[in-house]
């Protein structure tokens, strides 16, 4: 009987290639757009633009893994020929971030994130270098192993600076999602946007240096269905002359939690705009303003359907005096424009205002020229 001879040839997977079919990036467009895909699994994907250094660098690995400082796969690309960046997240719950990683932005951007479904986390780092270690900013203070010799002198944070044009829109999808973005000094035009969509959300905005006079920044927050908390931060930078932001804010459906807060020098404008939606909202904007400040402020809140309790306070620093009635008037003259609406809209609503607030459908609880600040959400 005659024999058979088989032969196979064996041949050896790579992990990094069975992973590259977790995350996939391509080019399109003419190579002016970034596509990156991930799979149903939960993954991590880093993106680091560098206009310095003329790259984008794409790195991935599974959330398993656990190792955010060690991504063994990664691609490079050039920042000045990719104007657009497409990224779709999939199902899973997945972890994004994209820092800016120069002193100046040279190359403009648009990035368009969907997170899919899952419970995602997703963080936008365009504010450079805000973070100063073991102290305050000039001071001197312990070595981080806690000896008090050698001592360090800090120096002070140093916010990016954002020359060109930065559009962002990303979608939560449905799951618990948390949206958290942070922008440095702002020169050009910047249009930001977070839509939680299905699930309880939270979504927050940070422009953490001053706005100039050319510059246009648009903020805009949608909480979707569910129980969301929005939190905007206006920071201690400076609204220079010419210079405008607008910040919208939605809660949608459910019990929700709206927070819009600044404490800087406004010579430009500024315009806060507020929705509830439907259900018992927690609505606040609080602007106090620097002494110098010369701009204009104008907040609007609308509950809307539920009972909502809504807090505005507008107010210029010092210049204001801190007393109750009979002496509740300004101890210097105003410089800047504050005006403020409160409309509580259909239920039960009330409201705790500084007096310069016209307020309509809500009980007025206080109004007063103290005031205090909201924490950002845990």
């Amino acid at each position: 009987m005659a024999q058979s001879t088989f032969r196979r040839t064996c041949t050896l997977e790579t992990l990094e290639d069975r992973h590259l079919l977790a995350v996939t990036t391509s080019l399109i467009n003419g190579g002016t757009t970034l596509r990156i895909v991930s799979d149903a699994s939960s993954d991590i994907v880093r993106i680091i633009q560098s206009d310095t250094d003329d790259s984008i660098k794409v790195s991935w690995q599974p959330v398993s893994s656990g190792m955010l400082d060690d991504f063994d796969y990664a691609q490079d690309f050039m920042s000045s020929k990719i104007s657009k960046i497409i990224v779709q997240m999939g199902a899973g719950d997945d972890q994004l971030y994209y820092q800016f990683d120069s002193l100046e932005m040279y190359s403009p951007k648009t990035l368009q994130v969907d997170l899919g479904a899952g419970a995602d986390y997703a963080f936008f780092d365009f504010g450079g270098n805000l973070m100063v270690p073991y102290g305050g900013p000039g001071n001197d203070a312990p070595s981080p192993d806690g000896n008090e010799i050698p001592m360090y002198d800090w120096p002070m944070p140093m916010p990016a600076e954002l020359k060109q044009n930065l559009t962002i829109d990303v979608k939560g999808g449905s799951g618990n999602d948390v949206i958290d973005a942070v922008f440095g000094n702002v020169y050009a035009n910047l249009n930001y946007r977070a839509r939680g969509e299905a699930g309880q959300d939270r979504l927050t905005a940070d422009i953490a240096g001053s706005v100039s006079s050319t510059a246009r920044v648009l903020i805009d927050l949608d909480g979707g269905i569910a129980q969301d908390t929005l939190w905007t931060s206006l920071g201690q930078g400076t609204v220079e002359t010419g210079g405008r932001i607008t910040v919208n804010q939605r809660g949608g459906q459910g019990n929700d939690s709206l927070s819009a807060v600044g404490y800087g020098a406004v010579h430009g404008a500024v315009f806060l705009n507020q929705w509830g939606g439907t259900g018992g909202d927690t609505i606040s904007s609080m602007m106090e303003l620097d002494d110098l400040s010369s701009g204009r402020v104008i907040a609007r809140a609308y509950g809307q359907a539920g009972s909502d309790d809504v807090t505005m306070r507008l107010k210029q620093g010092e210049t204001q005096l801190m007393q109750e009635p009979p002496y509740n008037e300004p101890a210097v003259a105003v410089t800047a424009s504050l005006f403020g609406t409160i409309h509580g809209g259909a239920g039960g609503n009330v409201a705790r205002i500084t007096p310069n607030i016209r307020v309509m459908f809500a009980r007025t609880l206080e109004s007063s020229w103290f005031s205090g600040f909201p924490m950002p959400p845990g």
